[in-house]
């Protein structure tokens, strides 16, 4: 899906090949033919482009074959105009689009003085490129019921699974959640533990975003789920600016069922942003800055499967952003830019699994990055482009009730009486800093090339001491619930260190856009990926080298660009995130002593809550784990990578005078050598004094499993129709995500699967990994899934009214029957070590045999500009915007109970299923789709 005009794409498709190309991440060119009607190339022709967001203009002659270039143009709207004596003059509005190139081909008639102006523009998106990629301008996006970050528009994008979201993120073409590549003026601001974008940047300062997500270029790496690329505001030659405040209120909104609406929050929560672009020497030095912050009282509910969900509770939330963008030109041909933003928001309470309202915890996000940019055309055959930038986060939060061990229920996974980690350990701070270098080369070789070829650097940086409470500590047992007694797992204590471990991440690669004639183009690229990683003592811990080929075929069917063909094959190498590879430092993993319940029983195997929640009841030395003596990287350990195979068959067509498009496209996934944790045949160490008393500790080895499977398949469906007052766009994704490997979970990030986690023990088989590990239908798959948007518009004397609308539906997510063993059920021979982990089983070693309901939302906003002035020659409007989600407030249910042998916990692989009381119901109001929600939008444009 893409939000551009499609008006331009007649004079497209009669103009010539068009061929799309991520050429970098700031910019994007042009490559064009200017001919005469028989054909014949015009050479000598003058090419004069001009934009408001180019500093000056470009000049251009046609060579002998009819051609010109012009490279790292800044995205927004253009003017082109073709002289030649004894031609026409001719001019045409077009507007470039972030990390896209052009290669039109324009026809110049020999007709004395006459000046020829094409309505159409060059805006239109090539739908039959060889990569799949969706651009939205956020001019565009304003009149639709959505929000305005990055991963807004994500949600908008075919191929995308953001129902079932972990830690926050979304799944692109079954890749790990965790696997995307966030982009802010080309500076990597990727969480490399979470993997989620880890800084905030002001949505009315953001121009562009083009969102990569299949065919992607060799010149992005650490990356195969997709590639979201932001791009800011640079001012202008002109002084403009936005003044917008949003108001939101509890009160105003619908209650879902299990929920009440006493105790709602009054409180007007509201956010203001201010944004001024202009310029300091115009032409040559612009500046681009914006401020933002943000509070709001928001009524929540505990969502953990526990008998508190559904307790309500008040959130507190604040957010002040600064963002500014400077960009000169140093000569004609040459721009540097600086962009720089930072952003602290704090919350009072977070629910990271809490099962009660003691668990919540406060959390406090402190983030900046930073980016210089500088860009050079060496001619017209060779540009050269060069980034160096930076990235810090920094996370704070946890538990606070100091003296209290929080209880974690190993069966529900909720944690109980305090909060998970701790607000007092100093914070887990994540960093980066990064280069990147490209240089671009235009030939002649059988057809026309472009050459790209360069680096990227990427070092990263983890210091956290990762306290798991306030205490350090953390007591596990199983069937907590008020009023009964509980089964005593273990208790847990942690020694942090506070060290720091670095990765490193460097990139080289080459890519050939070979246009062999106005049919046939072909894409050939190769990268060379080298990650490395390094304990706090400097020594290696880990390292990967991969290849990855990005192969692609483009055919115009009939030379016109009414019906293209394309088909590709690329490998992806994942980025190895940091807390796998760093698994062996002590930055952010703590060593785990273990130890065993030796207080009183109420029943046979059963504790009372008080005397279970009790640290000195826990005596009994079980188990040591330290990152630095038990945990290992195998040494042959190669990055992850994935096969993509696609093909695509795209129209372009005019009905009734409006432009549309449709496109089919088959993409097939395979994820393979996916990182995976294996514990019981790789020997044993012994701990250091007094632990040693625990005996001889099985080593845990980080390897590329051979067992985890993860495949995915999808028929994506897209297309558009745009008319004067009106512009309707949508897709459909048909999918299949498959396998045995989730390999993350929420709070934890990639954690991998365990598949081999005591399955044998020094030779010996333990249990079938199949009861265990089942391939089938994983989490975030979701079958069908469908994206509608349309807007349209009016414009009267006093300025513009608009309407815009979002369909959303998404067949129901599948689960799965399955219950928690601890090891000594699962096998009463397997070791001391994992007696007391839990494992799933899966009922019939069958995964997804539950499927829940599907859910369907209608969005509509409806918008007002009031054109009541001008200042200069710059107008000045006032606007309000009134989004209203799920307009017919659909109380859906979504998700229904589903546990088993909670009540009656399983004794063994063999015993009786027994679902628990309420299987099959709604449990919580998390269980039902969001009410209808309204939200208000005003201020001052100029």
């Amino acid at each position: 899906m893409n939000r551009l005009p499609l008006r331009p794409l007649a004079f497209l498709l009669a103009s010539g090949p068009l061929f799309l190309a991520a050429q970098g991440v700031q910019t994007s060119n042009i490559d064009g033919e200017v001919r005469d009607p028989q054909g014949r190339p015009v050479v000598g022709a003058q090419v004069v482009l001009t934009s408001p967001a180019l500093q000056g203009l470009r000049t251009h002659l046609t060579d002998a074959q009819g051609r010109f270039s012009s490279r790292l143009l800044p995205p927004g709207e253009y003017l082109i105009a073709v002289t030649k004596a004894e031609h026409q003059t001719l001019k045409a509005p077009f507007q470039v689009n972030l990390g896209q190139g052009y290669t039109p081909r324009l026809v110049l008639r020999p007709i004395d003085s006459a000046t020829v102006v094409v309505s159409s523009t060059f805006s239109q998106l090539d739908k039959a490129e060889v990569g799949n990629s969706s651009n939205f301008q956020f001019a565009s996006v304003e009149a639709l019921p959505t929000g305005r970050n990055p991963e807004d528009l994500l949600a908008l994008t075919p191929g995308v699974t953001d129902t079932q979201k972990i830690n926050g993120n979304v799944s692109i073409r079954g890749a790990l959640t965790s696997n995307n590549k966030f982009l802010i003026d080309g500076q990597d601001v990727t969480d490399p533990k979470f993997g989620n974008r880890g800084v905030d940047p002001i949505s009315d300062a953001i121009q562009e975003v083009q969102i990569i997500t299949g065919a992607i270029s060799a010149e992005y790496g650490d990356v195969d789920g997709g590639v979201v690329n932001s791009l800011t505001k640079s001012g202008g030659n002109q002084f403009t600016g936005i003044l917008r405040s949003t108001l939101s209120k509890d009160a105003w909104n619908a209650v879902q069922p299990l929920q009440s609406r006493v105790g709602l929050s009054d409180k007007l929560n509201h956010n203001e942003s201010l944004s001024v672009g202009g310029y300091f020497i115009k032409d040559r030095f612009w500046f681009f800055l914006s401020g933002y912050r943000e509070s709001q009282s928001l009524s929540k509910s505990l969502s953990s499967i526990t008998t508190n969900a559904g307790t309500p509770y008040t959130s507190t939330f604040s957010d002040n952003r600064l963002q500014a963008k400077f960009t000169y030109q140093l000569l004609p041909d040459q721009t540097l830019s600086l962009s720089y933003l930072t952003n602290r928001n704090e919350t009072d309470h977070v629910d990271v699994a809490s099962g009660d309202l003691q668990s919540l915890i406060p959390q406090i996000k402190q983030n900046t990055s930073w980016s210089l940019n500088w860009a050079a055309n060496f001619g017209s055959d060779l540009s050269v482009e060069a980034r160096l930038g930076a990235k810090k986060e920094g996370f704070l939060r946890g538990g606070t009730l100091p003296g209290v061990t929080p209880i974690l229920d190993a069966f529900t996974g909720a944690f109980y009486l305090n909060g998970v980690y701790s607000a007092l350990d100093g914070g887990d701070h994540r960093d980066n800093r990064s280069a990147d270098v490209k240089a671009t080369y235009l030939f002649e070789a059988y057809g026309a090339h472009q050459l790209a070829f360069g680096f990227n650097i990427l070092e990263g940086t983890r210091r956290a001491q990762d306290y798991q409470s306030p205490t350090n500590a953390l007591i596990v047992v199983g069937r907590w619930k008020p009023g009964r007694t509980t089964l005593p797992f273990g208790y847990s204590t942690f020694q942090s260190t506070g060290a720091k471990a670095f990765d490193d991440s460097r990139g080289f690669y080459v890519n050939d856009r070979w246009s062999l004639n106005s049919r046939w183009s072909l894409n050939l690229g190769l990268r060379l990926d080298r990650y490395s990683a390094h304990s706090e003592d400097t020594s290696a811990s880990a390292g990967a080298t991969g290849w990855s080929p990005r192969l692609g075929l483009k055919w115009d069917l009939f030379g016109d660009n009414t019906w293209q063909a394309t088909a590709s094959f690329n490998r992806y190498n994942a980025k190895a995130l940091s807390n796998i590879v760093n698994s062996v430092s002590g930055a952010g993993n703590p060593t785990e002593i273990d130890y065993g319940y030796t207080g009183p029983y109420a029943s046979p195997g059963f504790a009372t809550q008080a005397n279970a929640a009790n640290p000195a009841n826990w005596t009994a030395l079980q188990g040591y784990a330290s990152p630095t003596l038990t945990t290992r990287l195998s040494p042959d350990l190669r990055a992850p990578h994935t096969d993509e195979a696609q093909v695509s068959l795209a129209h372009g067509f005019k009905v009734a005078g409006q432009e549309g498009f449709a496109k089919a496209t088959l993409v097939r996934r395979e994820y393979k050598d996916l990182f995976d944790v294996r514990v019981g045949n790789d020997g044993r160490v012994t701990p250091p004094p007094p632990y040693d008393a625990v005996g001889s500790a099985y080593v845990q080895v980080w390897e590329n499993s051979d067992l985890a499977r993860r495949t995915y398949q999808a028929l994506e469906l897209e297309g558009g129709l745009e008319a004067a007052a009106f512009d309707l766009r949508g897709n459909v994704t048909w999918s299949s995500l498959k396998g045995n490997y989730q390999g993350e979970s929420p709070g934890a990030g990639p954690n991998g699967q365990g598949i081999k986690y005591f399955s044998t023990q020094d030779g010996v088989s333990v249990y079938d990994t199949r009861q265990f590990n089942p391939e089938g239908p994983l989490f975030g798959d979701i079958p069908l899934r469908v994206r509608l948007n349309g807007q349209y518009h009016v414009d009267w004397s006093w300025g513009r009214t608009t309407v815009g609308l979002i369909y959303r539906f998404d067949s129901g997510a599948h689960d799965s029957i399955r219950r928690t063993l601890t090891g000594r059920e699962v096998n009463p021979a397997i070791a001391a070590q994992a007696q007391g982990a839990t494992f799933y089983q899966y009922q019939d070693s069958r995964r997804g045999q539950v499927v829940f309901p599907s859910q369907a939302y209608t969005d509509l906003a409806a918008s007002q500009d009031f054109r009541l002035l001008r200042i200069g020659n710059q107008p000045l409007a006032f606007f309000i915007k009134l989004t209203v989600a799920n307009v017919f407030n659909r109380q859906q249910i979504i998700k229904v109970q589903n546990n088993w042998n909670h009540d009656t916990p399983a004794t063994g692989t063999s015993s009786a299923w027994l679902p628990d009381a309420g299987n099959g119901v709604p449990h919580s109001r998390g269980d039902y789709g969001a009410a209808r929600s309204l939200g208000v939008q005003a201020g001052v444009r100029f």
